[in-house]
């Protein structure tokens, strides 16, 4: 394989020439060592590194040796603009950064933030360190006297937890936060020094928002408690179900939410649920529910557990169904009405004595549950001729009132009333309408 070389001399260059040319020239002492060459690739090295030329040697040994220092140079150069370009592509990427404040009699004088604060706030290391004032001045107006009073008590030597606000980047951006401090003693348990790391929490927030503005949003009562059973988060048809506002369930135990005959077992049922946490649909189990006045109503609750930044919590959905408990208690009720309805038009049609018709309609009657709470009752039929009725048939009754009852005229107790006005008579007690009375008669209602 043939190579091409190029020469400066005094400021010019001259060639193509082979390398047994170079070499001609460089024993005719026209080459000097410190001649510039360029080799094929661009670059230039000094005449005395070409192999061959001073003193001569085989031309493919010198030209590949020389080529191959050359590439070996350049593929390192390469790699190491690849790593620094991957470095700086991590740099942006980073949206969390440290900063150090140093303290003199509890005093900053200092402070220190390392080159990823550029990518979380828009502000270099160097800008921090030309303003003292600049870490303040990019806190949210509103979480500003939040912010400071953080950081007085950790001048106070006070433990602290870590605190969620808001920056205004260096370019109007406004982003979401979290700075946890750690406090550094000297060995006297003076505070020298604190550092703190700023993590960049906007997406987590704006995921958080969504998530609130749907639970605001659901036609249910939507409770969130902790894995400590406390109530995080209650939206507006909670507040209206419960009657509490929801900054007044804050931090309470859900317990608040259940009548106190029923807390401590519901505490067990809760313990025991945190120990396996699953879904659990509507509909599953219904609970009683207990409002800030302490009435109480029965609601169906569904569970859902979810993992969050802060530990397991549990979303409980509330669906109060009073009205949906009467609807069925009147389908019901209308229902049997209708059995017993039935039962009574098909006894109708057997080939029966009308005592025992009747003995046996009553039968029917006082089974209907809404009315066998003692399963007594009577039969009269209005006496022809007369305004009398006449018992003709009976369950229940005591010898007492069945001797009474017997014959009854119009007008006339309770039932005596109800035929002489036509209308059902309902009381719910013994009162001044019940004309007859015996000894040792308990108290009861009717209906005639």
């Amino acid at each position: 394989m043939s190579h091409q070389w190029f020469i400066h001399f005094d400021g010019r260059e001259e060639g193509p020439f082979s390398l047994s040319q170079l070499r001609q020239l460089a024993h005719q002492g026209k080459i000097s060592p410190d001649a510039e060459v360029r080799l094929e690739s661009g670059n230039y090295v000094p005449a005395w590194k070409v192999r061959g030329l001073f003193p001569a040697e085989e031309e493919t040994n010198d030209y590949l040796s020389i080529d191959a220092e050359t590439t070996k140079h350049k593929a390192t150069e390469e790699k190491l603009r690849a790593s620094e370009q991957r470095y700086l592509q991590l740099l942006e990427a980073i949206t969390a950064y440290r900063y150090s404040v140093i303290l003199e009699n509890v005093v900053p004088i200092s402070t220190e933030h390392s080159p990823a604060c550029h990518s979380a706030t828009g502000y270099t290391s160097e800008e921090y360190a030309a303003n003292a004032f600049l870490w303040i001045e990019m806190i949210h107006p509103d979480d500003r006297d939040a912010v400071i009073g953080h950081v007085a008590r950790v001048l106070d030597n006070e433990t602290v937890p870590p605190i969620e606000h808001r920056i205004l980047r260096k370019d109007g951006v406004i982003r979401w936060v979290r700075d946890t401090i750690v406090s550094h003693f000297d060995d006297a348990g003076t505070l020298v020094r604190y550092d703190g790391l700023v993590e960049d929490i906007t997406e987590r927030k704006r995921v958080e928002e969504r998530f609130r503005r749907l639970v605001e949003s659901a036609p249910d009562g939507m409770v969130i408690v902790d894995d400590q059973g406390r109530i995080v988060l209650a939206n507006a048809e909670a507040e209206r179900l419960f009657g509490f506002k929801r900054e007044e369930l804050f931090q309470q135990p859900v317990e608040i939410l259940v009548p106190e005959r029923f807390r401590e077992s519901h505490l067990t049922r809760r313990n025991q649920y945190l120990a396996g946490p699953k879904t659990r649909p509507m509909g599953e189990r219904e609970v009683i529910g207990r409002r800030k006045d302490g009435t109480e109503f029965p609601a169906e609750i569904s569970l859902s557990p979810i993992e969050a930044e802060e530990g397991l919590l549990v979303v409980a959905a509330v669906r109060e169904v009073s009205q949906r408990k009467r609807m069925e208690r009147e389908i019901q009720s209308n229902l049997q009405i209708q059995s017993t309805l039935n039962a009574l038009l098909e006894l109708s049609l057997e080939p029966l004595t009308l005592d025992e018709q009747l003995r046996r309609s009553l039968e029917l009657l006082v089974a209907v549950p809404w009315i066998e709470l003692e399963s007594k009752g009577c039969i009269f039929l209005a006496e022809e001729g007369s305004d009398a009725l006449v018992m003709m048939a009976q369950r229940g009754l005591s010898d007492s009132l069945i001797d009474g009852c017997r014959r009854l005229p119009f007008g006339r107790c309770l039932c005596g009333q109800a035929a002489a006005t036509r209308q059902i008579v309902f009381t719910s007690c013994v009162d001044e309408h019940h004309e007859l009375r015996y000894e040792g008669m308990s108290p009861h209602g009717h209906y005639c």
